[in-house]
């Protein structure tokens, strides 16, 4: 727990420093989505999405936040966007997933 602190403060102090270090971007959001601050996460993300580089990853880690909150058109409409970036077979998956559970 500690050194996961530690290494999170680097991390904000790189994305500080840098904010087009994407993958730190990316490892911030995951250390906050893990530590249960949603927010802070979604927002490492939408910085990371605006990176084109990151843009396909973040936006479908969004969309793993959104369903983990059970809002699933916004994680359908995240990854769409993804899609339209990158066509990958598990990620059209999820979506047929994620659309089935927002029917329901």
């Amino acid at each position: 727990q500690g050194r996961t602190k530690e290494a999170a403060k680097i991390l904000e102090t790189i994305v500080r420093q840098d904010g087009t270090r994407g993958e730190a971007l990316l490892e911030l959001a995951r250390y906050y989505r893990d530590a249960g601050n949603r927010e802070k996460s979604i927002l490492m993300l939408e910085r990371a999405a605006n990176l084109e580089s990151f843009e396909y990853q973040a936006l479908v880690e969004q969309a793993q936040i959104q369903v983990s909150d059970r809002e699933y058109e916004k994680a359908a409409s995240l990854l769409k966007q993804a899609l339209q970036i990158r066509s990958e077979p598990r990620v059209e998956s999820f979506l047929a997933r994620v659309e089935q559970a927002a029917r329901r």
